[in-house]
C-alpha cells in the first residue's frame, strides 16, 4: 500500500492546549514511525525502544459547545495511551498480512474494540475519511499516526493564534498617523499613568501634551524660549550662553513632584515645572554631555522623601542622583521666577560616593569606553543597567546590595548595544543593537545570552515590552516594528511604516502603554498601532482577518473551508459555525487565489499568487502534495478531473496557459506531463492519451515565450470542465475558449462582445472580462439542444451559451438590475448537484437565487425572453462577493466576501450567522439562526443609504 511521504521529527513527548471548539488529542510516535510534516519533508520518528514514549495526555476545551454531540470527537477525547498501544498492535499485524493495512470496516471494527463501541458507524467513518486522504481505501499506523500528531499540533497552533494578541494596523497599511507640531525628531513619547496624558519631546526642544486619546492638549513651542526668559529676567548671568538653540537628548517625568527634566548638549539637566514649563533646576556637568535618563520613586509609599535621578553621558560614566526631595525641591529664594544651578562637579571627586548634604547623595561610575546610550532602574531586580556602543562594556550592571553599595560588572556585546528593556513575566532582559539581533538574557546569569532573535534587516533602535503577553516590540532604523513571543522565541507580527518622514525617513523611538493598550513611534510625527482586544465581543464579527478568496461546502464532512489573502486556511463545522481547524502559511507570504477539492472531497487544492499549487488534507494542515508549473505567475483557476480513467489537477493563471498535473501517491513534487498550448516543450509523455506521471522537472524551453495567436491573449481569469473531455476557459479580455483537453485542439471561441449591444459597456476594456463559468454538466444528453455553459464578469451579465455549436442563447442581469445601466460585476456563481438552482454574488454584496431547471433547454429560447424565475434576492455583505456555495441537504447558501466574513443564509434570505461569531447556531433549530436581524454592517448601510434620521437613530 502506498503511504504518505514520511518526515523526522523528535521523539519527545507533545502536549498540545486545548482548542477553542474541539477537544485535542495528543499523541506521541511509534518505534521507527514515520511522519509527514506541512512541508512534505520525509524522514522517520527516533527509536522508542519498542515502546511509545511517556503517557499521551488528553485536554479537553473550556469552551463547551451546546449543540454539539456528545459523542463527537469522542476519538480525539478519549484517547489514551493504552488504546494506541492496543491500536498499534492492531497495525502492525495488518502491516504483515497482505493488505499492509486496514480497511474503513477493519478499522471500524478495531476502534470499536479498543474505545468500547463508544463510537457510532458515522462518527469512525468521518475520522477513516479524514486520515485516508490519498483515497486509497485503507490507512497504515504511519497514516494513523501522522494524521493524529499533525492534528494536535495544528489545534495547538489555532489556539496560540487566537490567543496571540497583536496589533491592528491601518487598512493593513500601517498604523495611524498623527500629525504633530514637533519640528525635528521626537527622543521619548512617555505616558504618565497618574495624569492620564502622553508628553512628547523633540529634539530641538518642542514638548507636547496629550490626552490619553492623543488629542493634542498643550504645546510649549521650544523649552529654549523659557531660558531666555530666565536671561531677561537677570536670574542668572551664567544662562545667557544657554539661550541659544540647545539640543534635547532626552526628558522623563519625575511623577512625585509633577516636573519635567531634560538632558541637552548644553551641558545641562534642567527640570521644568509642569504647568508652566518654567525652568526651576539645572544640574550642570560641567565637562560631560547627558544622553540619557531615568527617574525612580516608590510611589507605593507616599511618607519616602527619596528618589533617585539617574543619567548617563557621552564620556561612559553613569551617574545615580539619590535626591532628598524636600530639600531640593523647596524654593526658598521667595522669587516665583528664580532658577537654582546646581554644579554637580562640585563634589569631590577621589571617591565613587560622596555626600551632597543639603540634596542627597550622588554615586558615579564609569561603565563604558563610548557613550552611555542608555540608563534604567529596575525596582524589581534592584539593578541599574546601561548600554552603549561599546563592544566590550556593551551592558553595565550594577546591583545594589545596601543602600550605599552596589556590586558591578560589565558584559561584551558584539557591535555594541543600542536599547534594551526588560520583562517581568517572563523575567528576561532584552537587548537590540547595530547586528540587527535581539538577545534574551537571565538578568541574574549575564555571562551568556539564552537566545537570539533574527528578523530585523537594519540596526535596532528601540525596544518596548508588553508584559502582559510577555511580548517583544522592537524597532529597527529601516521603519520595521516586529512583535515577538519570548516564550515561543519567535516573531508573531510585523509592523511596516511606508510613510515619508521628515526631516529624516525614520522612527526614532517606541513606548508601549498597557494602560490604553496602544503602541506608538514618532519621528516628527507620531505613529499609533491598537493592540486587538481578546474575548471581546465585537459588533461585527469576522471569518478571516483579511479579505477572503473562496469559502467551499464539503459534504463528505459537513465542514466549510475558507481562504484568504493573508495565506490561511480555517475549517469551520457547518451545524453549528464554529472553528474546528486552522493552518497558516499555505504559500508563505504570497496570497491564495484558487481553491478546490478534489473528486472525494477529502483532499483540499490551492493555487497562490507565487504560481505554486499545493494539495493538502486540510483536517490536520499535511501538505500532501506541491506542483511546480515552471513559473511565478498567479494561479487563477484549478479543476480536478477525470480524463479516461486516470485523475488530474488542471491549473490556469496569468501565464495564459492550461496546465496539467497527473495525481500520484509517489512522489510529493510533481511536474506537469502536459500544457497547453504548448504540448511540445512537454518531452516525457511518451502518449498525451492518457498522459503519464511527471515526478521530475521538465526541460523548458520556452517558459516566457507569449502562447499562440490561437490561445488567449490575456490573462485567463476561470476554468471549468465539461465531461468527458472539454474545457472552458476565460479571460480579461471576455474571450471564452472551449478546448479538447486531450488534442488541445479549440472547438470554439466565444466572445460577448460579439453578440452583446455597444449600450451594455463592451467597449469599455474594464468591463469585458468573464471572472465565472460554470458548466451544467446534468445537461450533457442535451447537449445540442441545451446551454451547458453559463458565464458572468465585469458587465453583471450572466449568459447562457450552446457547447455543441458555440453560440449565445440567452443573456440576462441579475435581479433588482436586469436593466444594462444598473448592472453590477457578478463575480461569483455556485449551481446545485441537479443543475437546478443559480445562486450569485456580486460587487455590491446581493446574493441572487435563481430556478433554471426550464432556462435555456431547449433552441426556443429567444433574446428577449425573460429570466429564470427569481427565488430570492438579498443583500449578505456591503463588499464584493468572492464566492458562494449551496449547502445542500440544508437549503443553505454560503457566501465569502472581501469584508473579511463568511456567512451562511437560507434559500429564503434568512440571516443564519457569521462564521466565527461568539454565538453557535443549531443548523437543525431556526430559533438559532440571527433572523430576523441582518447583519450589522448589511443593516448600517442601508440606514446610511435611506438618509432616514429616524431609521438612523433606530
Amino acid at each position: 500500500m502506498s503511504s504518505l511521504p514520511p518526515i523526522k521529527v523528535g521523539t519527545t513527548n507533545v502536549t498540545s492546549a486545548p482548542a477553542p471548539t474541539v477537544p485535542v488529542l495528543v499523541t506521541a510516535t511509534a518505534k521507527n514511525a514515520k511522519i509527514t510534516d506541512r512541508t512534505g519533508r520525509n524522514g522517520t520518528a527516533g527509536d522508542t525502544s519498542q515502546q511509545l514514549p511517556a503517557a499521551t495526555t488528553i485536554a479537553t476545551s473550556s469552551r463547551v459547545n451546546v449543540h454539539k454531540d456528545a459523542a463527537s470527537y469522542r476519538a480525539e477525547r478519549e484517547m489514551n495511551l493504552q488504546s494506541f498501544r492496543e491500536l498499534m498492535r492492531i497495525f502492525q499485524n495488518a502491516s504483515k498480512s497482505e493488505e499492509g493495512g486496514l480497511t474503513m470496516e477493519e478499522f471500524k471494527k478495531a476502534f470499536g474494540i479498543v474505545l468500547g463501541h463508544n463510537l457510532t458507524e458515522e462518527q469512525m467513518g468521518l475520522l477513516f475519511m479524514k486520515i485516508d486522504a490519498n483515497t486509497d481505501g485503507s490507512i497504515d499506523w504511519d497514516e494513523f499516526s501522522t494524521y493524529m500528531l499533525l492534528r494536535a499540533e495544528g489545534q495547538n497552533n489555532m489556539l496560540e493564534a487566537e490567543e496571540t494578541v497583536l496589533f491592528a494596523q491601518n487598512g493593513g497599511a500601517g498604523g495611524q498617523i498623527i500629525p504633530t507640531p514637533h519640528r525635528d525628531m521626537v527622543k521619548r513619547v512617555l505616558f504618565l499613568d497618574g495624569l492620564r496624558k502622553w508628553v512628547s519631546c523633540s529634539r530641538d526642544g518642542t514638548l507636547c501634551i496629550w490626552s490619553d486619546r492623543l488629542k493634542l492638549q498643550k504645546t510649549f513651542r521650544s523649552l529654549r524660549k523659557t531660558n531666555e526668559l530666565e536671561a531677561k529676567t537677570g536670574a542668572n548671568a551664567s544662562v545667557k550662553a544657554s539661550a541659544t538653540s540647545r539640543w534635547i537628548h532626552d526628558f522623563g517625568y519625575l511623577g512625585n513632584v509633577n516636573k519635567i527634566v531634560t538632558a541637552s548638549d548644553d551641558h545641562q539637566i534642567t527640570i521644568y515645572d509642569m504647568t508652566t514649563m518654567y525652568p526651576e533646576i539645572r544640574l550642570d556637568t560641567e565637562d560631560s554631555v547627558p544622553l540619557c535618563l531615568d527617574f525612580y520613586y516608590d510611589a507605593d509609599n507616599a511618607d519616602n522623601d527619596e528618589c533617585m535621578l539617574l543619567y548617563g553621558t557621552d564620556s561612559g560614566t553613569v551617574h545615580i542622583f539619590n535626591i532628598r526631595t524636600s530639600a531640593l525641591f523647596n524654593n526658598t529664594s521667595g522669587k516665583k521666577e528664580h532658577t537654582r544651578h546646581i554644579s554637580m562637579d562640585t563634589i569631590p571627586r577621589g571617591a565613587n560616593m560622596t555626600t551632597f548634604p543639603q540634596y542627597g547623595t550622588l554615586t558615579k561610575r564609569k561603565a563604558h569606553n563610548d557613550w552611555c546610550v542608555k540608563v534604567a532602574f529596575f525596582v524589581d531586580l534592584h539593578m541599574v543597567i546601561s548600554c552603549s556602543p561599546d563592544p566590550r562594556a556593551s551592558l553595565f550592571v550594577a546591583t545594589q546590595v545596601t543602600k550605599k553599595k552596589w556590586a558591578c560588572f560589565s558584559v561584551p556585546v558584539h557591535k555594541g548595544v543600542s536599547a534594551f528593556a526588560y520583562c517581568k513575566f517572563p523575567v528576561t532582559l532584552i537587548t537590540g543593537g547595530t547586528d540587527r539581533q535581539l538577545r534574551l538574557w537571565n538578568p541574574y546569569r549575564m555571562h551568556h545570552p539564552m537566545a537570539a532573535l533574527k528578523g530585523h534587516n537594519a540596526p535596532i533602535v528601540d525596544i518596548a515590552i508588553n508584559n502582559f503577553s510577555g511580548q517583544i516590540i522592537s524597532l529597527s532604523s529601516d521603519k520595521v516594528i516586529k512583535v515577538w513571543d519570548i516564550r515561543k522565541q519567535q516573531c508573531v507580527q510585523t509592523l511596516c511604516d511606508n510613510f515619508p518622514h521628515h526631516p529624516e525617513d525614520a522612527l526614532s523611538c517606541l513606548t508601549f502603554c498597557p494602560n490604553t493598550n496602544s503602541l506608538v513611534a514618532a519621528s516628527s510625527l507620531l505613529v499609533t498601532y491598537k493592540l486587538r482586544e481578546r474575548n471581546v465581543r465585537v459588533s461585527i464579527p469576522v471569518s478571516h482577518e483579511m479579505p477572503l478568496r473562496a469559502a467551499l461546502y464539503n459534504a463528505s464532512f459537513k465542514q466549510v473551508v475558507s481562504g484568504c489573502d493573508g495565506s490561511v486556511i480555517n475549517v469551520w463545522d457547518v451545524v453549528n459555525g464554529q472553528k474546528s481547524f486552522r493552518f497558516a502559511d499555505v504559500h508563505g507570504k504570497a496570497e491564495i487565489t484558487a481553491m478546490s477539492f478534489d473528486a472525494g472531497s477529502r483532499r483540499l487544492i490551492t493555487g497562490g499568487r507565487d504560481g505554486l499549487i499545493r494539495m493538502w488534507n486540510f483536517n490536520n494542515g499535511q501538505c500532501l502534495h506541491e506542483m511546480i508549473k515552471g513559473d511565478d505567475t498567479e494561479v487563477s483557476g484549478i479543476c480536478y478531473i477525470d480524463l479516461k480513467g486516470s485523475q488530474f489537477v488542471v491549473a490556469s493563471g496569468w501565464n495564459r496557459r492550461i496546465t496539467m498535473f497527473q495525481d500520484s501517491l509517489e512522489s510529493f513534487k510533481l511536474y506537469p506531463i502536459q500544457r497547453w498550448p504548448d504540448p511540445e516543450i512537454i518531452g516525457n509523455a511518451a502518449n498525451p492519451s492518457p498522459p503519464f506521471p511527471s515526478t521530475e522537472p521538465p526541460q523548458w524551453e520556452e517558459i516566457t515565450a507569449p502562447p499562440p495567436s490561437s490561445w488567449h491573449s490575456d490573462d485567463i481569469l476561470a476554468m471549468d470542465f465539461c465531461p468527458p473531455n472539454m474545457l472552458i476557459t476565460s479571460s480579461y479580455d471576455g474571450e471564452i475558449l472551449v478546448c479538447n483537453l486531450v488534442s488541445g485542439h479549440v472547438l470554439h471561441r466565444l466572445c460577448p462582445r460579439d453578440f452583446g449591444d455597444d449600450s451594455i459597456g463592451l467597449n469599455d476594456v474594464t468591463s469585458r472580462s468573464i471572472d465565472k463559468v460554470i458548466v451544467l454538466s446534468e445537461r450533457i444528453d442535451l447537449l445540442k439542444e441545451a446551454a451547458l455553459l453559463i458565464t458572468s464578469g465585469a458587465d453583471g451579465y450572466i449568459r447562457w451559451w450552446n457547447l455543441d455549436e458555440g453560440y449565445l442563447m440567452h443573456m440576462h442581469g441579475t435581479p433588482p438590475r436586469f436593466s444594462p445601466s444598473e448592472s453590477k460585476g457578478v463575480y461569483a456563481m455556485a449551481t446545485n448537484a441537479r443543475n437546478t438552482m443559480l445562486v450569485t454574488g456580486d460587487a455590491v454584496g446581493f446574493v441572487t437565487i435563481l430556478d433554471i431547471k426550464e432556462h435555456c433547454i431547449s433552441q426556443n429560447i429567444r433574446p428577449s425572453s425573460p429570466p429564470p424565475p427569481v427565488i430570492a434576492v438579498f443583500r449578505a455583505h456591503v463588499a464584493t462577493i468572492m464566492s458562494v456555495d449551496i449547502v445542500e441537504g440544508y437549503d443553505m447558501v454560503i457566501s465569502a466576501s472581501t469584508d473579511g466574513t463568511a456567512r451562511m443564509f437560507t434559500f429564503k434570505g434568512e440571516y443564519v450567522g457569521t462564521f466565527g461569531q461568539d454565538e453557535p447556531w443549531d443548523i437543525g433549530d431556526p430559533s438559532t439562526f440571527e433572523h430576523p436581524l441582518k447583519p450589522l454592517d448589511v443593516a448600517l448601510h442601508e440606514v446610511e443609504e435611506s438618509q432616514d434620521p429616524d431609521a438612523i437613530e433606530e
